[in-house]
Protein backbone atom coordinates (compact mmCIF):
# COMPACT_ATOMS: atom_id res chain seq x y z
CA UNK A 1 0.00 0.00 0.00
CA UNK A 2 1.14 3.49 -0.87
CA UNK A 3 2.52 5.80 2.33
CA UNK A 4 0.37 7.92 1.90
CA UNK A 5 -2.84 5.61 1.93
CA UNK A 6 -1.75 4.16 4.70
CA UNK A 7 -4.82 4.24 7.33
CA UNK A 8 -2.18 5.87 9.73
CA UNK A 9 -1.81 8.72 7.54
CA UNK A 10 -5.30 9.35 7.19
CA UNK A 11 -6.38 12.58 9.92
CA UNK A 12 -9.65 11.32 9.99
CA UNK A 13 -8.96 7.66 11.29
CA UNK A 14 -5.77 8.75 13.40
CA UNK A 15 -8.21 10.92 14.84
CA UNK A 16 -10.96 8.27 15.68
CA UNK A 17 -8.64 6.35 16.89
CA UNK A 18 -6.96 8.08 19.56
CA UNK A 19 -10.46 9.10 20.88
CA UNK A 20 -11.25 5.30 20.95
CA UNK A 21 -8.44 4.60 22.79
CA UNK A 22 -8.58 7.62 25.46
CA UNK A 23 -12.47 7.01 25.72
CA UNK A 24 -12.07 3.04 26.09
CA UNK A 25 -12.94 2.67 30.03
CA UNK A 26 -16.05 4.57 29.34
CA UNK A 27 -16.83 2.49 26.22
CA UNK A 28 -16.37 -0.61 27.77
CA UNK A 29 -18.49 0.61 30.91
CA UNK A 30 -21.22 1.49 28.45
CA UNK A 31 -21.08 -2.11 26.50
CA UNK A 32 -21.62 -3.84 29.91
CA UNK A 33 -24.47 -1.93 31.01
CA UNK A 34 -26.37 -1.98 27.54
CA UNK A 35 -25.49 -5.35 27.03
CA UNK A 36 -27.20 -6.36 30.94
CA UNK A 37 -30.11 -4.81 30.29
CA UNK A 38 -30.46 -5.26 26.27
CA UNK A 39 -30.70 -9.24 27.40
CA UNK A 40 -32.99 -8.29 30.36
CA UNK A 41 -35.90 -6.50 28.55
CA UNK A 42 -35.33 -8.97 25.45
CA UNK A 43 -36.75 -11.41 27.53
CA UNK A 44 -39.45 -9.76 29.36
CA UNK A 45 -42.89 -11.05 27.73
CA UNK A 46 -46.23 -9.57 28.80
CA UNK A 47 -47.86 -11.70 31.85
CA UNK A 48 -50.94 -12.88 31.25
CA UNK A 49 -54.01 -12.37 34.09
CA UNK A 50 -52.45 -9.04 34.60
CA UNK A 51 -52.95 -5.48 33.03
CA UNK A 52 -50.81 -6.29 30.60
CA UNK A 53 -53.49 -7.77 28.82
CA UNK A 54 -56.59 -5.92 30.65
CA UNK A 55 -55.22 -2.71 29.22
CA UNK A 56 -55.64 -3.49 25.61
CA UNK A 57 -59.34 -4.59 25.85
CA UNK A 58 -60.24 -1.87 28.16
CA UNK A 59 -58.84 0.55 25.47
CA UNK A 60 -60.58 -1.34 22.64
CA UNK A 61 -64.06 1.00 23.06
CA UNK A 62 -61.97 4.01 22.80
CA UNK A 63 -61.12 5.44 19.16
CA UNK A 64 -58.60 8.01 19.50
CA UNK A 65 -55.99 8.68 22.25
CA UNK A 66 -57.74 11.50 23.60
CA UNK A 67 -61.09 9.75 24.38
CA UNK A 68 -59.31 7.06 26.35
CA UNK A 69 -57.25 10.07 28.45
CA UNK A 70 -60.64 11.95 28.70
CA UNK A 71 -62.29 8.87 30.34
CA UNK A 72 -59.67 7.81 32.84
CA UNK A 73 -58.82 11.23 33.70
CA UNK A 74 -63.05 11.64 34.90
CA UNK A 75 -62.85 8.24 36.44
CA UNK A 76 -59.67 6.84 37.62
CA UNK A 77 -56.64 9.04 37.79
CA UNK A 78 -55.34 12.53 36.31
CA UNK A 79 -51.69 10.45 35.07
CA UNK A 80 -52.52 11.80 31.57
CA UNK A 81 -48.91 10.63 30.05
CA UNK A 82 -48.89 7.17 31.24
CA UNK A 83 -52.40 6.81 30.04
CA UNK A 84 -51.01 7.86 26.70
CA UNK A 85 -48.09 5.39 26.55
CA UNK A 86 -50.80 2.70 27.83
CA UNK A 87 -52.91 3.75 25.06
CA UNK A 88 -50.40 3.05 22.11
CA UNK A 89 -48.25 0.16 23.87
CA UNK A 90 -50.27 -2.14 25.36
CA UNK A 91 -51.75 -2.73 21.63
CA UNK A 92 -48.38 -1.95 20.19
CA UNK A 93 -45.65 -4.98 19.25
CA UNK A 94 -43.76 -5.69 22.20
CA UNK A 95 -40.72 -4.62 21.11
CA UNK A 96 -41.59 -0.71 20.99
CA UNK A 97 -42.12 -0.97 24.77
CA UNK A 98 -38.12 -2.65 25.14
CA UNK A 99 -36.85 -0.55 22.53
CA UNK A 100 -38.56 2.87 24.45
CA UNK A 101 -37.54 1.07 27.92
CA UNK A 102 -33.57 0.98 26.82
CA UNK A 103 -33.77 4.48 25.45
CA UNK A 104 -34.96 5.36 29.31
CA UNK A 105 -32.40 3.85 30.61
CA UNK A 106 -29.96 5.45 28.53
CA UNK A 107 -31.40 8.49 29.44
CA UNK A 108 -31.10 7.78 33.23
CA UNK A 109 -27.95 6.84 33.15
CA UNK A 110 -26.77 9.29 31.10
CA UNK A 111 -28.53 12.29 32.94
CA UNK A 112 -27.07 10.49 36.57
CA UNK A 113 -23.08 10.61 35.06
CA UNK A 114 -23.66 14.41 34.60
CA UNK A 115 -24.91 14.18 38.42
CA UNK A 116 -21.80 12.77 39.18
CA UNK A 117 -19.56 15.11 37.07
CA UNK A 118 -21.18 17.83 39.81
CA UNK A 119 -20.51 16.37 42.39
CA UNK A 120 -16.93 15.23 42.32
CA UNK A 121 -13.42 16.95 42.11
CA UNK A 122 -12.01 14.71 39.46
CA UNK A 123 -12.99 14.61 35.93
CA UNK A 124 -11.42 12.13 33.92
CA UNK A 125 -12.45 8.85 31.92
CA UNK A 126 -12.07 6.15 34.71
CA UNK A 127 -14.28 8.56 36.71
CA UNK A 128 -16.54 8.75 34.30
CA UNK A 129 -16.64 4.82 33.31
CA UNK A 130 -17.10 4.11 37.24
CA UNK A 131 -20.34 6.53 37.26
CA UNK A 132 -21.80 4.80 34.64
CA UNK A 133 -21.29 1.24 36.25
CA UNK A 134 -22.89 2.67 39.52
CA UNK A 135 -25.50 4.53 37.76
CA UNK A 136 -26.58 1.15 35.60
CA UNK A 137 -26.15 -1.30 38.45
CA UNK A 138 -28.52 1.30 41.09
CA UNK A 139 -31.60 -0.87 39.97
CA UNK A 140 -30.55 -4.23 40.57
CA UNK A 141 -29.78 -2.92 44.71
CA UNK A 142 -34.00 -2.70 44.49
CA UNK A 143 -35.55 -6.00 45.92
CA UNK A 144 -36.87 -7.96 43.29
CA UNK A 145 -40.75 -8.10 44.01
CA UNK A 146 -39.97 -4.36 43.73
CA UNK A 147 -38.17 -4.51 40.58
CA UNK A 148 -39.91 -7.00 39.23
CA UNK A 149 -43.40 -4.54 39.65
CA UNK A 150 -42.08 -0.93 38.47
CA UNK A 151 -39.80 -2.15 36.02
CA UNK A 152 -40.05 -5.42 34.24
CA UNK A 153 -43.83 -5.51 34.36
CA UNK A 154 -44.86 -3.76 30.79
CA UNK A 155 -47.71 -2.37 32.41
CA UNK A 156 -45.87 -1.37 36.08
CA UNK A 157 -42.81 0.49 34.21
CA UNK A 158 -44.76 2.85 32.19
CA UNK A 159 -46.68 4.12 35.64
CA UNK A 160 -43.11 4.09 37.55
CA UNK A 161 -39.79 3.47 35.96
CA UNK A 162 -40.50 5.16 32.94
CA UNK A 163 -41.32 8.81 34.92
CA UNK A 164 -37.79 8.44 37.03
CA UNK A 165 -35.70 9.63 34.10
CA UNK A 166 -38.18 12.56 33.01
CA UNK A 167 -37.57 13.69 36.83
CA UNK A 168 -33.83 13.38 37.28
CA UNK A 169 -33.69 15.64 33.46
CA UNK A 170 -36.00 18.37 35.30
CA UNK A 171 -34.10 18.38 38.26
CA UNK A 172 -30.84 18.47 36.88
CA UNK A 173 -30.69 22.72 35.92
CA UNK A 174 -31.28 22.97 39.66
CA UNK A 175 -28.71 21.00 40.67
CA UNK A 176 -25.93 22.57 38.30
CA UNK A 177 -27.64 25.73 39.68
CA UNK A 178 -26.98 25.18 42.79
CA UNK A 179 -23.41 23.46 42.40
CA UNK A 180 -21.75 25.74 39.59
CA UNK A 181 -23.65 28.88 40.47
CA UNK A 182 -24.92 29.23 36.85
CA UNK A 183 -26.93 26.68 34.47
CA UNK A 184 -25.86 24.42 32.42
CA UNK A 185 -26.48 24.31 28.43
CA UNK A 186 -29.09 25.87 26.71
CA UNK A 187 -30.16 22.55 24.97
CA UNK A 188 -30.30 20.73 28.61
CA UNK A 189 -32.26 23.81 30.03
CA UNK A 190 -34.78 23.68 27.02
CA UNK A 191 -35.91 19.87 27.37
CA UNK A 192 -36.42 20.15 31.69
CA UNK A 193 -39.26 21.86 31.00
CA UNK A 194 -41.31 19.47 29.11
CA UNK A 195 -39.68 16.83 31.35
CA UNK A 196 -40.80 18.45 34.60
CA UNK A 197 -44.24 18.62 32.81
CA UNK A 198 -44.31 14.86 32.17
CA UNK A 199 -42.49 14.26 36.13
CA UNK A 200 -45.29 15.99 37.62
CA UNK A 201 -48.15 15.17 35.75
CA UNK A 202 -47.57 11.30 35.60
CA UNK A 203 -47.17 10.51 39.34
CA UNK A 204 -48.78 11.82 42.89
CA UNK A 205 -45.06 9.95 44.52
CA UNK A 206 -42.93 12.05 42.36
CA UNK A 207 -44.68 14.94 41.05
CA UNK A 208 -44.76 16.15 44.77
CA UNK A 209 -41.06 15.27 45.32
CA UNK A 210 -39.87 17.14 42.04
CA UNK A 211 -42.41 20.09 43.17
CA UNK A 212 -41.02 20.65 46.53
CA UNK A 213 -37.42 20.05 45.63
CA UNK A 214 -38.20 22.55 42.84
CA UNK A 215 -39.70 24.99 44.80
CA UNK A 216 -37.11 24.52 47.95
CA UNK A 217 -34.28 25.01 45.91
CA UNK A 218 -35.60 28.21 43.85
CA UNK A 219 -36.68 29.79 47.20
CA UNK A 220 -33.52 29.29 48.90
CA UNK A 221 -30.77 30.63 46.05
CA UNK A 222 -33.70 33.16 45.44
CA UNK A 223 -32.52 34.64 48.51
CA UNK A 224 -29.19 33.88 48.27
CA UNK A 225 -29.04 36.09 45.14
CA UNK A 226 -30.62 39.22 46.99
CA UNK A 227 -27.64 39.13 49.31
CA UNK A 228 -25.16 38.66 46.77
CA UNK A 229 -26.73 41.09 44.58
CA UNK A 230 -26.49 38.15 41.44
CA UNK A 231 -28.37 38.72 38.22
CA UNK A 232 -31.82 37.21 38.66
CA UNK A 233 -31.98 36.05 35.12
CA UNK A 234 -30.89 32.42 35.61
CA UNK A 235 -33.38 32.36 38.92
CA UNK A 236 -36.40 33.22 36.75
CA UNK A 237 -35.97 30.30 34.55
CA UNK A 238 -36.19 28.04 37.64
CA UNK A 239 -38.78 30.04 39.08
CA UNK A 240 -40.47 28.96 36.02
CA UNK A 241 -39.74 25.37 35.51
CA UNK A 242 -40.94 24.86 39.65
CA UNK A 243 -44.19 26.66 38.03
CA UNK A 244 -44.44 24.38 35.51
CA UNK A 245 -43.90 21.45 38.08
CA UNK A 246 -46.53 22.87 40.12
CA UNK A 247 -49.41 23.80 37.82
CA UNK A 248 -48.23 19.81 36.30
CA UNK A 249 -48.97 18.65 39.44
CA UNK A 250 -52.14 20.48 40.82
CA UNK A 251 -53.60 19.14 37.12
CA UNK A 252 -52.85 15.67 38.09
CA UNK A 253 -54.11 16.01 41.67
CA UNK A 254 -57.50 17.98 40.46
CA UNK A 255 -58.98 15.01 38.22
CA UNK A 256 -61.95 13.85 38.64
CA UNK A 257 -61.31 10.51 38.93
CA UNK A 258 -58.78 11.27 42.19
CA UNK A 259 -61.85 11.61 43.66
CA UNK A 260 -64.16 8.33 42.61
CA UNK A 261 -61.27 6.15 42.62
CA UNK A 262 -60.35 5.66 46.48
CA UNK A 263 -64.33 4.93 46.76
CA UNK A 264 -63.85 2.20 44.10
CA UNK A 265 -61.28 0.69 45.87
CA UNK A 266 -62.44 1.07 49.32
CA UNK A 267 -65.57 -1.35 48.26
CA UNK A 268 -63.18 -3.65 46.53
CA UNK A 269 -60.23 -3.31 49.40
CA UNK A 270 -61.09 -1.96 52.66
CA UNK A 271 -64.67 -1.13 53.21
CA UNK A 272 -64.22 0.00 56.60
CA UNK A 273 -61.19 2.23 55.76
CA UNK A 274 -63.06 5.58 55.55
CA UNK A 275 -65.01 4.47 58.95
CA UNK A 276 -62.36 4.11 60.84
CA UNK A 277 -61.34 6.84 63.42
CA UNK A 278 -58.41 9.08 61.60
CA UNK A 279 -56.45 7.85 65.19
CA UNK A 280 -56.45 4.74 64.28
CA UNK A 281 -55.82 4.74 60.29
CA UNK A 282 -52.93 6.87 61.30
CA UNK A 283 -51.50 3.82 63.24
CA UNK A 284 -52.06 1.31 60.15
CA UNK A 285 -50.30 3.96 57.86
CA UNK A 286 -47.06 4.21 59.98
CA UNK A 287 -46.56 0.84 60.27
CA UNK A 288 -47.11 0.31 56.43
CA UNK A 289 -44.84 3.33 55.35
CA UNK A 290 -42.14 1.79 58.47
CA UNK A 291 -42.31 -1.49 56.69
CA UNK A 292 -42.27 -0.68 53.64
CA UNK A 293 -39.36 1.15 54.21
CA UNK A 294 -37.09 -1.20 56.29
CA UNK A 295 -38.36 -4.31 54.72
CA UNK A 296 -38.60 -3.49 50.61
CA UNK A 297 -36.35 -1.02 49.76
CA UNK A 298 -33.68 -3.37 48.79
CA UNK A 299 -29.83 -2.30 49.73
CA UNK A 300 -31.12 1.59 49.58
CA UNK A 301 -30.83 2.34 52.99
CA UNK A 302 -27.83 0.36 53.88
CA UNK A 303 -25.84 2.08 51.18
CA UNK A 304 -26.73 5.18 52.84
CA UNK A 305 -25.39 3.94 55.97
CA UNK A 306 -22.69 2.69 54.81
CA UNK A 307 -21.35 6.21 53.33
CA UNK A 308 -22.70 8.19 55.98
CA UNK A 309 -20.28 6.18 58.42
CA UNK A 310 -17.57 6.15 55.54
CA UNK A 311 -18.32 10.14 56.04
CA UNK A 312 -18.23 10.87 59.45
CA UNK A 313 -15.38 9.03 60.18
CA UNK A 314 -13.57 11.45 57.72
CA UNK A 315 -14.05 14.27 60.05
CA UNK A 316 -11.43 16.44 61.55
CA UNK A 317 -13.38 16.83 64.54
CA UNK A 318 -16.55 15.22 66.03
CA UNK A 319 -19.14 16.45 67.93
CA UNK A 320 -22.25 15.62 69.82
CA UNK A 321 -23.84 15.59 66.40
CA UNK A 322 -21.67 13.89 64.34
CA UNK A 323 -21.59 10.86 67.27
CA UNK A 324 -25.25 10.90 66.61
CA UNK A 325 -25.00 10.17 62.88
CA UNK A 326 -22.24 7.35 63.26
CA UNK A 327 -24.26 6.10 66.25
CA UNK A 328 -27.60 5.99 63.76
CA UNK A 329 -24.81 4.26 60.96
CA UNK A 330 -23.60 1.45 62.65
CA UNK A 331 -27.14 0.56 64.46
CA UNK A 332 -28.69 0.25 60.64
CA UNK A 333 -25.78 -1.43 59.40
CA UNK A 334 -25.59 -3.97 62.78
CA UNK A 335 -29.22 -4.71 62.11
CA UNK A 336 -28.99 -5.09 58.46
CA UNK A 337 -26.04 -7.78 59.69
CA UNK A 338 -28.39 -9.98 62.22
CA UNK A 339 -31.18 -9.50 59.65
CA UNK A 340 -30.83 -13.27 57.98
CA UNK A 341 -30.49 -14.58 61.86
CA UNK A 342 -33.56 -16.65 63.33
CA UNK A 343 -33.38 -14.26 66.16
CA UNK A 344 -32.92 -10.99 64.12
CA UNK A 345 -36.40 -11.45 63.09
CA UNK A 346 -38.33 -9.47 65.94
CA UNK A 347 -36.54 -6.33 64.68
CA UNK A 348 -38.30 -6.73 61.19
CA UNK A 349 -41.86 -8.01 62.08
CA UNK A 350 -43.36 -4.91 61.91
CA UNK A 351 -47.19 -6.28 61.74
CA UNK A 352 -48.15 -3.83 58.62
CA UNK A 353 -51.35 -5.61 58.62
CA UNK A 354 -55.04 -3.56 58.92
CA UNK A 355 -56.19 -3.85 62.21
CA UNK A 356 -54.05 -6.88 62.95
CA UNK A 357 -51.72 -5.31 65.13
CA UNK A 358 -50.79 -7.07 68.47
CA UNK A 359 -50.28 -3.80 71.33
CA UNK A 360 -47.45 -6.11 73.14
CA UNK A 361 -44.31 -4.08 73.81
CA UNK A 362 -42.13 -5.95 71.57
CA UNK A 363 -43.79 -5.04 68.27
CA UNK A 364 -44.59 -1.22 69.78
CA UNK A 365 -40.80 -0.72 70.99
CA UNK A 366 -39.70 -2.04 67.66
CA UNK A 367 -41.47 0.31 65.37
CA UNK A 368 -40.11 2.80 67.96
CA UNK A 369 -36.82 1.95 67.27
CA UNK A 370 -37.71 2.46 63.49
CA UNK A 371 -38.98 5.54 63.38
CA UNK A 372 -36.08 6.88 65.20
CA UNK A 373 -33.54 5.70 63.40
CA UNK A 374 -35.61 6.68 60.19
CA UNK A 375 -35.82 10.15 60.86
CA UNK A 376 -32.16 9.93 62.44
CA UNK A 377 -30.88 8.48 59.09
CA UNK A 378 -33.00 11.13 56.87
CA UNK A 379 -30.78 13.81 58.90
CA UNK A 380 -27.40 12.18 59.02
CA UNK A 381 -26.00 13.91 55.62
CA UNK A 382 -26.92 16.92 56.89
CA UNK A 383 -25.10 16.53 59.80
CA UNK A 384 -22.05 14.72 58.11
CA UNK A 385 -21.93 17.27 55.07
CA UNK A 386 -23.52 20.65 56.96
CA UNK A 387 -23.52 22.08 53.70
CA UNK A 388 -26.36 23.28 51.09
CA UNK A 389 -25.63 19.78 49.57
CA UNK A 390 -26.39 18.02 52.69
CA UNK A 391 -29.63 19.61 53.39
CA UNK A 392 -30.46 19.32 50.12
CA UNK A 393 -30.14 15.08 50.35
CA UNK A 394 -31.92 15.31 53.66
CA UNK A 395 -34.80 16.66 51.99
CA UNK A 396 -34.63 13.79 48.98
CA UNK A 397 -34.63 11.16 52.04
CA UNK A 398 -37.57 12.30 53.52
CA UNK A 399 -39.02 12.89 50.22
CA UNK A 400 -38.92 9.37 49.97
CA UNK A 401 -40.50 8.68 53.04
CA UNK A 402 -43.62 11.52 52.14
CA UNK A 403 -43.74 9.28 48.50
CA UNK A 404 -44.47 6.38 50.16
CA UNK A 405 -46.59 7.80 53.22
CA UNK A 406 -48.72 9.40 50.49
CA UNK A 407 -49.85 5.66 49.76
CA UNK A 408 -51.54 5.54 53.03
CA UNK A 409 -54.41 7.29 51.88
CA UNK A 410 -55.58 5.39 49.43
CA UNK A 411 -57.84 2.75 50.83
CA UNK A 412 -55.94 0.14 48.52
CA UNK A 413 -52.30 0.49 50.50
CA UNK A 414 -52.38 -3.04 50.74
CA UNK A 415 -53.84 -4.40 47.65
CA UNK A 416 -51.15 -2.59 45.61
CA UNK A 417 -48.51 -4.66 46.01
CA UNK A 418 -44.77 -4.35 46.04
CA UNK A 419 -44.55 -1.88 43.16
CA UNK A 420 -45.95 1.34 45.25
CA UNK A 421 -41.83 1.12 47.28
CA UNK A 422 -40.63 1.64 43.55
CA UNK A 423 -40.40 5.24 43.77
CA UNK A 424 -39.37 5.40 47.34
CA UNK A 425 -36.35 2.99 46.47
CA UNK A 426 -35.32 4.82 43.53
CA UNK A 427 -35.32 7.94 45.22
CA UNK A 428 -33.12 6.64 47.92
CA UNK A 429 -31.04 4.95 45.99
CA UNK A 430 -29.94 8.37 44.08
CA UNK A 431 -29.71 10.10 47.68
CA UNK A 432 -27.35 6.81 48.23
CA UNK A 433 -25.31 7.63 44.50
CA UNK A 434 -25.02 11.51 45.30
CA UNK A 435 -23.61 10.59 48.48
CA UNK A 436 -21.30 8.03 47.19
CA UNK A 437 -19.54 10.81 45.22
CA UNK A 438 -19.58 13.33 47.55
CA UNK A 439 -18.11 10.82 49.57
CA UNK A 440 -15.21 10.33 47.34
CA UNK A 441 -15.04 13.23 45.74
CA UNK A 442 -11.32 12.20 44.22
CA UNK A 443 -9.71 9.26 42.72
CA UNK A 444 -8.66 7.08 45.47
CA UNK A 445 -8.11 2.71 46.54
CA UNK A 446 -11.49 3.01 48.83
CA UNK A 447 -13.75 4.57 45.78
CA UNK A 448 -12.62 1.75 43.93
CA UNK A 449 -12.85 -0.71 46.61
CA UNK A 450 -16.07 0.46 47.22
CA UNK A 451 -17.40 0.83 43.51
CA UNK A 452 -16.37 -2.68 43.20
CA UNK A 453 -18.28 -3.87 46.29
CA UNK A 454 -21.28 -2.45 45.12
CA UNK A 455 -21.08 -3.71 42.11
CA UNK A 456 -20.65 -7.23 43.16
CA UNK A 457 -23.88 -6.75 45.54
CA UNK A 458 -25.55 -5.47 41.91
CA UNK A 459 -23.94 -8.32 39.90
CA UNK A 460 -25.12 -11.10 42.74
CA UNK A 461 -28.86 -9.49 42.62
CA UNK A 462 -28.82 -9.65 39.48
CA UNK A 463 -27.58 -13.30 38.82
CA UNK A 464 -30.43 -13.78 41.16
CA UNK A 465 -32.98 -11.89 39.39
CA UNK A 466 -32.92 -13.74 36.11
CA UNK A 467 -33.30 -16.82 37.70
CA UNK A 468 -36.68 -15.74 38.80
CA UNK A 469 -38.20 -14.66 35.48
CA UNK A 470 -39.70 -17.73 33.84
CA UNK A 471 -39.23 -16.65 30.14
CA UNK A 472 -35.40 -16.21 30.48
CA UNK A 473 -33.50 -19.80 29.17
CA UNK A 474 -30.30 -19.79 27.80
CA UNK A 475 -26.49 -19.77 28.80
CA UNK A 476 -26.97 -16.85 30.72
CA UNK A 477 -29.76 -18.61 32.97
CA UNK A 478 -27.91 -22.02 33.46
CA UNK A 479 -25.07 -19.99 34.56
CA UNK A 480 -26.71 -17.39 36.85
CA UNK A 481 -28.66 -19.89 38.17
CA UNK A 482 -25.82 -22.09 39.49
CA UNK A 483 -24.57 -18.59 41.06
CA UNK A 484 -27.75 -17.80 42.89
CA UNK A 485 -27.86 -21.55 44.02
CA UNK A 486 -23.64 -21.76 45.41
CA UNK A 487 -24.11 -21.59 49.60
CA UNK A 488 -22.74 -18.07 50.65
Amino acid sequence: MPQAHRPENIPHVHTTSRFVRSQAPLIIAALIVTGVYTHLIRNVQRVVGTDDFHFAKNIKPFDTVWEWVAHRYDTWSGRIFPEVWLYFYTTAPLNAWRLTTLLLIAVFVVTLVAYARLLRSEQSVIADAGATLLAGALLFLIEEPVLRGGFTWVTGSMNYFWLVPFAIVAFYPFAHYGVRGRLPRAWVCVIAVPAALVAASSSEQLGAVLMVLTTVVTAERWFAARHAQSSPRPLIYLASVSLVSVLAFLVLMLAPGNAKRPVHDAENWLPDFYTTPGGERLGYTVRFVVDGLVNHTGLALPLIWALVLVLVMRAKSWDGYTIAAAGTALVGLSLTLVRPLESGAVFFNLHAVWKGVPMEPVPVLTLLLWIVLLLATALAPLVALRSRLGGAITLLVLGGYASLGAIGLSPSMYASGPRVVFVPTIILLLTGFALFWRVFPGSSRLRAVSLSFVLLLAAAQYAHFVTTLPWISGPLRRVTARIALEPR
